[in-house]
């Protein structure tokens, strides 16, 4: 008997809260949480987008043959990184395959995660490789900055994950 009394309970009250949220939809002020409420948040994101992660500034003092040289080597990380990520990726999907199986094989898992580990490893210390590498094309008053920027947890792009 309780039983049936809960069903007519639950509906009514589903009904009441989802009357209420159409409500609230209904009278809200259009365009407060639309473009109109975020104007000029883009453009102050993309104008303090380095200072954000740690204060960038060297990155504007840059010389052409510099840029030139940080986009090859950002370049050839992110083919390394891509190349390592889908390494990953296949890795995890034979340990699902694994996991999925009738018999999963726990010694075979056990080494698919220590491949893993082993790439993922291998991606950390190729940003940090990377991250030499360009401190390396920097003149001391950038490697300050730079340092600064290293120090400070904003290194030099997003490898925080």
């Amino acid at each position: 008997m309780k039983l049936s009394i809960r069903r007519p309970l639950m509906a009514a009250a589903v009904l009441i809260a989802a009357g209420t949220l159409a409500a609230a939809a209904a009278h809200a002020e259009p365009g407060k949480y639309g473009k109109e409420h975020h104007a000029g948040c883009e453009t102050k994101h993309k104008l303090h987008k380095h200072e954000r992660h740690g204060g960038k500034h060297w990155i504007k003092d840059l010389t052409a043959e510099q840029k030139t040289e940080m986009s090859r080597l950002r370049v050839e990380l992110k083919k390394e990184l891509a190349s390592l990520e889908a390494a990953v990726d296949l890795r995890e999907t034979d340990v699902r395959n694994q996991i999925a199986s009738d018999s999963p094989d726990r010694n075979a898992i056990s080494k698919l995660a220590s491949e893993i580990s082993g790439l993922k490893a291998k991606s950390l210390e190729t940003k940090y490789d990377h991250m030499i590498k360009v401190r390396s094309l920097l003149t001391p008053e950038q490697k300050l900055e730079f340092d600064a920027s290293v120090l400070s947890g904003g290194g030099h792009g997003s490898w925080k994950r």
